[in-house]
């Protein structure tokens, strides 16, 4: 940090103790990687809030380069705005940005709403961008698996610690932008199913949100899901679960799931742009029907898939329309590097790129910025 930026947390720290919430930027410190797990421990162990904000300015002077605009930056996050405008005045002085700050009440309102979500911006009649709705409090409905310990020789690894890393940042990401979140722990493969169909029959809750978010951080092979007795479930289970027959309340709505977990045991060496999501194209546009969905004659093994595509897009509603599905890592490889203080390289960099930028960009962009940070964290890593 440089001493100007030093001397303008000096010069303040008074004002900003008065007006500071340290409940609201405390969970966040750690996405942002200002303070590790154990400092934020420390702190917290403070007697009083007050001391609390001392000490943590305090400390903040102390950390690295970019501290004080990382600072800054959750500030914005959690509409600080009193705080931020004892630092960085400036910013009130520019009408557009003023403008910018008043919008970040609008969190997610910008989802894409196309034939294939989140990639592309559709055009309605006369010329404007459409998007899903979002407007809706709770804004939408979230379930988090998070398996941390594994009771089976079949699993790999016995445990899986930056889960609850991961699942702990990623409730406190979709409660900041205003989802109803629901955290499950430690769950066998049939109670994952299981959790998943109680929420589905949850009829009257799902009607009154916008979007369904399912996050699952667990271990994976290429196709199915580890529970923690180390029986196997298929993703596309899950997508069946949430799918346009199995559950209307969600018809035009946006479903999206974020799936930590491996999918093969090969080293990452991928391209940038399947680093971390393989939007399932397929699956998003309907496609991937069962043969009893489809009639057997116009249906058969090996048949093209455009072929396929063009039968499932008849006037019905296509059965796994508007969704999106985000892998940490494509097929047959490995999801990468986990630690204990800050989670896995994707689990950390979705939390803190949906907090920082979901005010101001549609998800396809926010995925690309997590890949670029996992990029960065593998070059540095020397992984790469």
């Amino acid at each position: 940090m440089n001493e100007e930026d030093r001397k303008a947390i000096r010069d303040n720290i008074a004002n900003l103790v008065d007006v500071l919430d340290f409940n609201a930027i405390l969970p966040l410190l750690s996405l942002k990687r200002l303070f590790t797990t154990p400092m934020i421990e420390q702190l917290n162990a403070h007697r009083n809030e007050r001391e609390k904000k001392l000490v943590l300015l305090s400390d903040l002077r102390k950390r690295g380069p970019t501290a004080f605009q990382d600072f800054v930056e959750l500030l914005a996050i959690t509409a600080q705005h009193k705080a931020l405008q004892i630092l960085k005045p400036e910013l009130f002085l520019d009408t557009d940005l003023n403008r910018r700050r008043r919008s970040s009440d609008c969190l997610l309102a910008n989802f894409s709403n196309t034939l294939a979500p989140f990639t592309n911006h559709s055009q309605s009649t006369n010329g404007s961008e459409e998007y899903y709705n979002m407007s809706s409090n709770p804004r939408g409905f979230c379930i988090i698996i998070a398996n941390i310990h594994f009771k089976s020789p079949h699993v790999p690894h016995v445990e899986k610690k930056s889960a609850e890393i991961d699942a702990k940042n990623m409730k406190r990401a979709l409660k900041t932008l205003g989802f109803q979140v629901y955290l499950y722990q430690d769950l066998t493969a049939q109670k994952m199913l299981d959790i998943l169909k109680v929420h589905k029959n949850k009829k009257d809750e799902l009607e009154k949100h916008d979007a369904l978010a399912v996050v699952i951080f667990t271990h994976g092979e290429t196709d199915f899901l580890y529970g923690v007795d180390g029986m196997g479930i298929k993703i596309n289970d899950i997508l069946t679960i949430f799918n346009n027959k199995n559950c209307p309340e969600l018809v035009g709505k946006p479903k999206m799931f974020f799936i930590e977990a491996c999918r093969g045991g090969k080293s990452l060496i991928v391209s940038i742009f399947h680093l971390l999501f393989s939007f399932l194209a397929k699956i998003d546009r309907g496609v991937e029907r069962t043969v009893s969905d489809s009639k057997p004659d116009d249906f058969r093994a090996g048949q093209d898939v455009h072929r396929a595509a063009n039968y499932s897009l008849s006037p019905r509603i296509a059965s796994f329309e508007d969704m999106l599905i985000s892998y940490a890592t494509i097929v047959e490889h490995a999801s990468v590097h986990h630690n204990t203080d800050n989670g896995s390289w994707y689990g950390h960099s979705l939390s803190f790129h949906l907090l920082q930028s979901a005010h101001e960009k549609d998800l396809l962009e926010i995925l690309k910025d997590v890949e670029k940070s996992v990029r960065l964290e593998e070059t540095f890593e020397g992984h790469k």
